[in-house]
């Protein structure tokens, strides 16, 4: 259908320069009037069917003289001089000259609407408009409960009886009223027949034509909720680079004529809390646009989405607002809806999009969801150390009356441990505010602040991995000098790295390899978890383990998103990630026998390309040093390989492992310990531990006789064979353990 009326031209007497109209109520009165005329007429067509008798009925029928009454008696014809919406348009275009925004001629326009669709709507809406169209409406369908117009009953209004059967395709289900949810069945009988269905305008259209402001209850239910504090606002401002970026391409799409304009699908990549949202907001605000904001993360659970999602696009239409879907990530990662989300976007894009805007956290996930149409990527990067301390000293300048060099000193801090963005930030001073008073001190925020913001930079791992709470510090982990040293490498790099990659430039030389990637490997015991510890100690960053089984999945694929999980969350926290007994993950490729060898090497490729694009810090431990893919070994910035302790670190550990305040006895043989067992560091403190217990079982001192047991059963349990000779001049001492008496006492 075009935009031209379907009714022949009628000679009116309509003056040549007719009133505007001032306001929507004056347009649907003189629409109504022509339309009572039109009823009127259907009505006395209608054969006598209810008589005085029936009266008894009231209510539950609509009778003749009753009909007659709502329409004041009013008299029409079925002849056809012209349409609705041809009485009104000249008073209409008056309007639009003079400025005067009507709602219908909006929809209209903004719709590609014929004549005929907008008179469709105009029928449609009457019942919401006064309540006697429900009536008249059950009167003409024969049917009383059916107050809204059938299709049968819209094209006896509106064209004529001889020539309907070609209008029918507006009011057929691929139509563009009902395709594009300006219309909608007003039951769910899908099984009869088109004639005899009726249609209603839907909701969110009621509401604006009749300028109703209060929200859509659907859409309200999947609103993009606001999760950043005031404070945030004046943080993301200081990110004009973004907003100006969003706004060239907006200024861009306008810029084309409308017959030429493709749809526009804007991808905002970031980091919760990088002002996405408020880069949006803003560039459509100068524009003098709203948007719409969805949260993906409860549509796409939503029982009735496609609906929802209908009536979205054509809200943004209708109040030219661009949509905004928030959380999109969780379209992407729903295996069961996704595909249908994709369908139905894409249906509803090509028929009534313009543009849209989409969060996503990564950039490469779901960039081919709009290969049909132009699309854009905005990133927002994370800030730097440099952007972060002015953002903590802007926010702490305003919002305390702390002096500035403590302002100065607490914003270095921050800034230097925390990669929070903006709006986490914000999150974190409006937190701690809420717990001092206007006088608290410097030493009460800054624990607050550091509080709050390291529970918020705090990785979302859930099953994947196990926070480890560092124990260690650098002076108790015993190694060779040159292989502390390599320890000691991991440190510099760290705390070197900002300097060197963001203040220096090294970074914009380097795409990838940016993080630090470390490989221990040596014989159970020997230190390398507690190197990691003493590491994680050090500069003062959490410490992940990874639980292997909870992150390989025998389900294809999902070992990879576990693992890009790991990663990424990592990544943004500043944790150190640990992986124990790495070779069971690192393993070497194997040559390709069946399916399983094919998708066992994607999962090590997956893993090779995570770790170069990884920034932060991962350790790899490993027994099996020569289990490991070499591809792995050649991405490791550090390898430390942990030995067996000499003799020398052997009585340091031996001694390190007794607290200052346990009771030790003085027949204790360290010399002789340390000589006699070449022990790695693991096995000599669970050796030191049960001598305790052995000893404090007995309620005496930690002597000689409790080492020496302990150390028998440290051999046992590891499947070492010890001989009561290895014990020298103190193997006397195995006699007393209560396993050799109870032996001795059965042999007698």
């Amino acid at each position: 259908m075009t935009q031209s009326s379907h009714h022949p031209t009628a000679v009116t007497d309509e003056p040549e320069n007719p009133p505007p109209y001032k306001n929507d109520g004056e347009l649907f009165s003189d629409l109504y009037l022509i339309l009572d005329e039109r009823l009127a007429a259907l009505v006395e067509e209608l054969p006598a069917r209810h008589h005085p008798e029936e009266i008894n009925l009231r209510g539950l029928v609509t009778t003749d003289e009753e009909a007659r009454r709502l329409l004041d008696k009013r008299s029409g014809s079925t002849k056809f001089p012209g349409g609705l919406w041809d009485s009104v348009e000249g008073r209409v275009v008056a309007s639009h000259r003079q400025g005067i925004a009507l709602a219908l001629p909006v929809v209209r326009e903004r719709f590609h609407l014929s004549n005929l669709e907008v008179e469709c709507l105009v029928v449609c809406i009457a019942p919401e408009i006064d309540a006697k169209y429900h009536r008249l409406y059950g009167y003409l369908n024969d049917d009383v409960s059916q107050k809204y117009p059938s299709v049968d009953l819209l094209l006896r209004l509106l064209v004529p009886v001889e020539s309907s059967l070609p209008y029918r395709n507006c009011l057929m289900p691929s139509s563009v009223l009902l395709r594009s949810g300006l219309l909608a069945w007003a039951d769910d009988n899908v099984s009869g027949p088109l004639l005899g269905r009726c249609l209603k305008v839907d909701s969110a259209v009621v509401q604006f034509l009749l300028r109703d402001p209060k929200p859509d209850p659907d859409l309200d239910s999947v609103w993009l909720e606001r999760d950043f504090p005031a404070e945030a606002e004046r943080l993301w401002a200081i990110n004009s680079q973004a907003v100006t970026s969003v706004e060239g391409h907006l200024a861009s799409y306008f810029e084309q004529k409308d017959a030429k304009r493709d749809r526009l699908v804007i991808s905002l990549t970031g980091r919760p809390g990088s002002g996405r949202r408020h880069a949006i907001e803003s560039s459509c605000a100068r524009l003098g646009f709203g948007t719409l904001a969805l949260d993906c993360s409860r549509l796409i659970k939503h029982s009735r989405f496609e609906q929802i999602l209908t009536r979205a696009f054509c809200c943004s239409l209708l109040h030219a607002a661009p949509m905004l879907l928030g959380n999109f990530d969780a379209v992407l990662q729903n295996a069961d809806r996704g595909h249908e989300f994709q369908t139905i976007m894409d249906r509803l894009l090509e028929e009534r999009g313009w543009i849209l805007f989409v969060l996503r956290d990564q950039g490469d996930v779901g960039a081919n969801w709009f290969q049909r149409y132009k699309h854009v990527n905005v990133h927002f990067p994370d800030p730097t150390v440099e952007s972060r301390k002015t953002l903590w000293t802007l926010i702490l300048t305003e919002g305390t009356g702390l002096r500035a060099e403590e302002i100065q000193e607490m914003s270095e801090a921050l800034s230097a441990k925390f990669r929070l963005t903006p709006g986490q930030i914000a999150i974190a001073f409006r937190r701690a505010a809420h717990s001092v008073a206007p006088d608290t001190p410097a030493g009460r925020w800054r624990s607050l602040l550091h509080a709050n913001a390291s529970q918020i930079s705090t990785p979302r791992l859930g099953s994947l991995a196990r926070k480890i709470k560092p124990l260690y510090h650098a002076t108790q982990l015993i190694l060779p000098a040159a292989k502390m040293d390599r320890v000691r490498d991991v440190i510099r790099h760290v705390e070197q790295k900002r300097t060197v990659m963001e203040q220096w430039g090294f970074g914009e030389l380097m795409s990838r390899g940016k993080g630090l990637t470390v490989l221990f490997s040596g014989l159970p015991g020997t230190g390398k978890t507690m190197a990691a510890e003493v590491i994680a100690n050090e500069l003062g960053m959490d410490l992940y383990r990874i639980d292997l089984s909870g992150v390989v999945s025998k389900y294809i694929g999902e070992t990879e998103k576990n693992l890009a999980r790991i990663f990424q969350e990592a990544e943004h926290s500043d944790a150190i990630l640990f992986f124990d007994e790495a070779d069971a993950l690192f393993g070497k490729r194997s040559e390709v026998k069946d399916a399983h060898d094919r998708y066992a090497n994607i999962e090590i490729n997956y893993l090779l390309q995570q770790i170069e694009d990884f920034e932060g810090v991962a350790i790899l431990a490993t027994n099996m040093r020569q289990y490991l893919d070499d591809a792995f070994l050649r991405r490791m910035q550090v390898v430390v390989e942990f030995p067996v302790p000499s003799y020398e670190d052997r009585l340091r550990i031996w001694r390190q492992c007794i607290p200052p305040g346990a009771p030790l006895s003085d027949d204790v043989d360290f010399h002789f310990l340390a000589f006699q067992f070449e022990l790695a560091g693991g096995y000599i403190a669970n050796i030191a531990l049960w001598s305790a217990l052995l000893a404090s079982e007995e309620d005496a001192p930690i002597g000689m006789r409790h080492f020496v047991m302990a150390t028998r059963r440290e051999f046992e349990k590891i499947g070492r064979r010890c001989m009561k000779e290895e014990f020298g001049k103190y193997a006397r001492l195995l006699e007393h353990e209560p396993c050799a008496q109870a032996l001795s006492a059965t042999a007698h």
